[in-house]
């Protein structure tokens, strides 16, 4: 393996998840991230884990605001 796809050790992987659920870091800390949960199943499994959740939450969250209480959140801003 280069100095470029060297993986990451576990707990770079966890300082990491969320950035890389959110597409937030660089594409050779993506390759990086991937080489080691290909290989560390307990790292997968945290990885699988933490997606899955941000999927129901995501889901889970589709009610909008009423357009009275977008008011009254706009309104008590302006006292």
């Amino acid at each position: 393996m280069n100095e470029k796809t060297e993986m990451l050790n576990c707990k770079e992987v966890i300082k990491k998840l969320y950035d890389f659920l959110a597409d937030e870091i660089t594409v050779e800390d993506v390759l990086k991230f991937k080489t080691h949960i290909e290989k560390c199943g307990h790292c997968n499994e945290v990885t699988l884990f933490h997606k899955k959740l941000k999927e129901i939450v995501k889901n889970s969250t589709k009610e909008t605001a009423s357009e009275e209480l977008k008011r009254r959140i706009l309104a008590s801003f302006e006292k």
